[in-house]
Parts: structure tokens; C-alpha cells; sequence
């Protein structure tokens, strides 16, 4: 994994660990940030941006989960996507099986349908595509059932749009 700025050993001062911190916050490798942090703090024990993010780190691990999801949703292929006047349910269900198949169970999406009153559930999808990100069917399976993703570190909610 690259981080911007000087590699960890051959960071300089507190504020060149402070930026790998953040490029490695960024790019969700919690552990690397912590020791980058811990390290620019070694440096300058006054640096209060360093010292800010090592205590927030708990609080951004979720966040930084979470972009870790979305990046290998991301890299992950479908081959071939077809669905014909499918309700939504039945395409998250399809979907999350795919996705399975084409990560060789590496990523395991967790569609929770959060649709108690709105009824999206039945929203009828048309996609017929080849060789696309999972990300990008997600968006237009999405688009097409009038919903939208809320993403958490261990599912992927799907809800009406504006609620």
C-alpha cells in the first residue's frame, strides 16, 4: 500500500509523520495512522493535530471501515448482470450473491431492505450489463429502485430516497 509523502522509516519530523497519518487514514489502514501519529507525538509531544487524531482514531475506525468496503466493492468484476422487470428484493438478493461468487466469498455485502412504509421493496429493475464494477450495477440498481445505500462496517442498508 503507497502513502503519500515519505515512507514511515524515512519520515524526518513530527509533521512528516503527521501526513503519513493522514494519507494512511485516508486510505483506511487504522494501524499505520496509530503508529504515524504515535511517532509525529514522539517528535512533538505539542503537535495537537497528531495528538487529536490518535484520540478520534476509535471514533474514525467505522468511517474507515467503510471505505475499505466501498474500494473492494469497487475492484470487484461481474461478468454478466441481467435482470427483467425484477423487484429490488430480488435483485439485492441475486446481487449479493453474485458479488459473493465473483470475490470467491472474500466480500460478503449484507443487504439489509430498509423499507418499512415506502414499499421499494417491489420497485422494478431493468439492467442487462457486462463486465462492470459491483459498485457501479449497485448504483444503478439504486437508481432504478428509487433507493439509496447507508453503508455501515457490517451491512449495506438499503432505504427509499430522502429518508
Amino acid at each position: 500500500m503507497l502513502l503519500a509523502g515519505p515512507a514511515l522509516g524515512d519520515a524526518k519530523t513530527a509533521e512528516d509523520y503527521f501526513q503519513q497519518g493522514e494519507a494512511a487514514l485516508e486510505q483506511g489502514n487504522l494501524a499505520t495512522a496509530r503508529s504515524a501519529y504515535t511517532q509525529a507525538l514522539r517528535l512533538n509531544p505539542q503537535h495537537g493535530n497528531a495528538r487529536f487524531r490518535l484520540l478520534s482514531l476509535k471514533d474514525v475506525a467505522g468511517e474507515a471501515k467503510v471505505k475499505i468496503k466501498k474500494r473492494q466493492l469497487a475492484k470487484i468484476r461481474l461478468k454478466q448482470v441481467n435482470f427483467e422487470d425484477t423487484p429490488l428484493r430480488e435483485v439485492l438478493q441475486d446481487l449479493g450473491v453474485m458479488i459473493e461468487q465473483a470475490s470467491e466469498e472474500e466480500f460478503i455485502p449484507n443487504f439489509v431492505l430498509d423499507d418499512s412504509s415506502s414499499g421499494i421493496a417491489d420497485n422494478k429493475i431493468n439492467l442487462r450489463l457486462r463486465n462492470i464494477p459491483a459498485s457501479a450495477v449497485l448504483d444503478y440498481v439504486l437508481s432504478q429502485g428509487k433507493a439509496r445505500a447507508v453503508w455501515s462496517e457490517h451491512a449495506i442498508a438499503i432505504r427509499p430516497m430522502g429518508k
